[in-house]
């Protein structure tokens, strides 16, 4: 049988197995403080858009990552890409290379 400490609260020192109240409490005080790191949003470029695949898996990737940015090309303005125009036209160098996680 392994090891376990005994856990039982002393009145008098007002300690539990050994840790006083007071460094319990500093500690989860200590962690409401802590930062949030930004959740990293995953980028994603949709070229043709329009096409009822495209949309589909748009659709599917952006309910599973809610926090993504996507960015959709395509000739007809029905699809409301973000850039509306003939793929050989679009200026992709407005996006450093690597911008996109997922294409």
């Amino acid at each position: 049988m392994p090891w376990v400490p005994e856990e039982r609260f002393d009145d008098e020192v007002g300690t539990f197995a050994g840790v006083s109240v007071n460094a319990i409490l500093s500690l989860v005080n200590g962690a409401a403080g802590l930062e949030k790191e930004p959740i990293c949003q995953t980028k994603v470029l949709v070229l043709f858009s329009g096409t009822g695949s495209q949309r589909s898996v748009q659709r599917q990737f952006t309910n599973q990552f809610p926090n993504s940015e996507v960015v959709a090309v395509d000739i007809q303005p029905k699809w409301d890409p973000t850039h509306c125009e003939d793929i050989m036209q679009w200026d992709y160098r407005q996006f450093k290379p690597g911008h996109f996680d997922v294409v």
